[in-house]
């Protein structure tokens, strides 16, 4: 089975997302960059959904320490800035896709999927 990671500080998305998964996936929330990096050596995601705004660590710094440590994790950021230097950086550190909130939970979910599908059907 596939291993979801969501780092989000809205427990609400964070529900709503593992609710429509986890008859998929395992899936695994948390609400800070600092969990994240806490989470990553043992959890080892195949999907990691981000928010570039997190508390303690930020995104591109755990971006940065997901990708030096050699792992293949598939990343799809969610943000609510609308900047170019932020995509840029998160293009540059291979996110596979980034979505604008707000936003729907089925879109969340169905880029998911499609990033799962991909990775079991390469």
């Amino acid at each position: 089975m596939q291993k979801i990671l969501i780092a989000d500080t809205s427990e609400v998305l964070s529900r709503a997302i593992s609710r429509q998964l986890q008859e998929e996936y395992l899936v695994l929330s948390c609400s800070s960059g600092a969990q994240v990096l806490n989470l990553l050596p043992d959890f080892d995601p195949d999907i990691l959904v981000i928010n570039t705004i997190l508390p303690e660590v930020d995104c591109i710094t755990v971006l940065k320490t997901l990708r030096l440590s050699g792992r293949k994790t598939q990343i799809l950021a969610l943000s609510r800035v609308a900047q170019e230097y932020v995509y840029d950086q998160l293009e540059a550190l291979g996110v596979c896709a980034i979505i604008a909130l707000p936003c729907a939970v089925e879109q969340l979910v169905s880029h998911i999927r499609s990033i799962g599908f991909v990775l079991r059907y390469p």
